[in-house]
């Protein structure tokens, strides 16, 4: 008897398969239940990809984790060389800024011109003379009114940048010391 059900069940399925009448009268789950029974080599297929995306999405969030483990170091690390940088620059140009409208501009000019006739008849560098009055007399204005009508990063990258190529054309390696001293004095005394 149990030999005649299954009989019957296997011709069943045979019909279901090969008849497109059939096909269309029975809905899709019954027809894909039908086609899967016959087809016994999908199930471990279906299995191995199962397990295949299970260890795929284990390995990124082992990876994912590690990475969220390692950032927070760096970013910290980055945060705080930002801090510092911004507090220190922000502060001697807010410091120049004060001394410049504080302290007479004269006295400024006077002393970086002062500072390096002293120096280039020290050490024979008569073109510091010409550095510290080009750089008191017209740098420093300029220097002064883009602080106030620009952001305070791209002043600081100007004038840094203006300074670099002074020092840069300079002749003798010995001036830099004079340079440094004329250019200290016209913008923090300004």
């Amino acid at each position: 008897m149990s030999n005649m059900k299954e009989n019957l069940s296997v011709q069943n399925r045979k019909i279901v398969a090969q008849s497109p009448e059939i096909h269309g009268s029975i809905s899709n789950s019954t027809k894909a239940k039908y086609l899967s029974l016959e087809k016994p080599y999908l199930v471990p297929l279906k299995i191995k990809i199962f397990f295949l995306l299970i260890t795929s999405t284990k390995a990124f969030t082992k990876v994912h984790l590690t990475c969220l483990s390692l950032s927070p170091g760096y970013l910290s690390i980055y945060l705080s060389i930002l801090s510092i940088y911004s507090i220190l620059f922000y502060s001697i140009l807010n410091l120049s800024i004060y001394l410049s409208i504080a302290v007479c501009s004269y006295l400024s000019i006077y002393l970086s011109i002062y500072l390096s006739i002293y120096l280039s008849i020290y050490f024979s560098m008569f073109i510091s003379i010409y550095l510290s009055i080009y750089l008191s007399i017209f740098l420093c204005p300029c220097y002064f009114t883009l602080s106030f009508n620009l952001p305070y990063s791209f002043t600081i990258y100007l004038s840094i940048y203006l300074h670099c190529i002074f020092v840069y054309h300079s002749i003798c390696a010995r001036q830099y010391l004079s340079i440094y001293l004329s250019i200290y004095l016209s913008i923090y005394l300004w």
